[in-house]
């Protein structure tokens, strides 16, 4: 999108849109969105349990499409969709002490902590959604607690020998 944007040359928005329809296709049909009822996930790995970044990051992507093309059909509908699919489960990517990367319960490494840190500030200034505020404030609160972080090595440690 945003080499269209900068060139004007439409065989990147063409690519994009392509690109964009390839992931909303249903995983049982090839593509990377899982749709359950009103929620709409985008799965980084279509044989793992779901991962957070990944989900963010498929998000900017289909955020930056509405964006420019100012759509307000099928993209948009699922860009607020998965958000608030995000949203109602993002407490399962949450533990008392640290962020976990996917729903099958992995610890998240500092680097992903961190990353989760950012993606959730992101998240807030572009959807104005206050959870992720809320969240962002949260790990970062953990991120500084010598005793969260100790923990959330420990546990990370554990799960990487483990694997």
């Amino acid at each position: 999108m945003r080499a269209y944007t900068h060139s004007g040359n439409r065989e990147y928005l063409e690519a994009a849109q392509k690109a964009i329809d390839f992931m909303l296709m249903p995983v049982d049909k090839g593509g990377t969105t899982i749709y359950n009822k009103d929620d709409v996930v985008f799965a980084e790995y279509t044989h793992l349990p779901i991962v957070m970044n990944g989900w963010i990051f498929a998000w900017w992507g289909l955020y930056d499409y509405v964006l420019t093309t100012n759509d307000t059909s099928v993209y948009k509908k699922a860009l607020d969709s998965s958000c608030n699919s995000l949203v109602s489960c993002l407490s399962q990517f949450k533990n008392w002490y640290w962020s976990k990367y996917d729903l099958g319960g992995m610890m998240a490494s500092p680097f992903y902590h961190n990353l989760h840190i950012a993606q959730m500030q992101a998240m807030y200034e572009l959807t104005g959604e206050k959870i992720f505020d809320h969240y962002a404030k949260r790990w970062r609160k953990q991120q500084k607690n010598p005793f969260c972080k100790s923990l959330a090595f420990v546990r990370k440690a554990i799960q990487k020998l483990a694997e």
